[in-house]
């Protein structure tokens, strides 16, 4: 069972107890010390986003930069390939007119040319 409880410990709880205020203390709040933290979060809530969103625009703009940059070079090359295309034409055209006109004089180029407009 349980043990007995000495008289001199109740009475030292009693005292304890009756010297103790009837409320604990609670230190005064410090008001401006709340008033700079709130402030401080209220910065905080404004410019951290504001700064997020310069992030990622940043990042943003260097990523389109670049893709644009890639669709340049890209259609430069393209443009180059068509030049190149265009420029074997023409020597091609040059040199199969070369070989159809080889030999032939003024008259003989009229010659060839009214026989065609005449068969067409």
């Amino acid at each position: 069972m349980t043990p007995s409880r000495e008289e001199s410990d109740a009475d030292q709880a009693t005292e304890q107890w009756q010297e103790e205020p009837p409320f604990p203390v609670v230190p005064e709040r410090n008001f401006e010390d709340q008033r700079m933290t709130l402030y401080a979060l209220l910065v905080a809530a404004i410019v951290l986003p504001c700064v997020y969103v310069a992030l990622t625009a940043l990042t943003d703009f260097h990523a389109r930069e670049a893709d644009a940059g890639n669709a340049d070079a890209r259609n430069a090359r393209v443009a180059e390939e068509h030049a190149l295309k265009v420029f074997d034409l023409n020597v091609t055209l040059n040199e199969r007119i070369v070989d159809l006109l080889d030999g032939l004089d003024a008259e003989g180029i009229r010659a060839v040319r009214a026989r065609r407009s005449i068969s067409a």
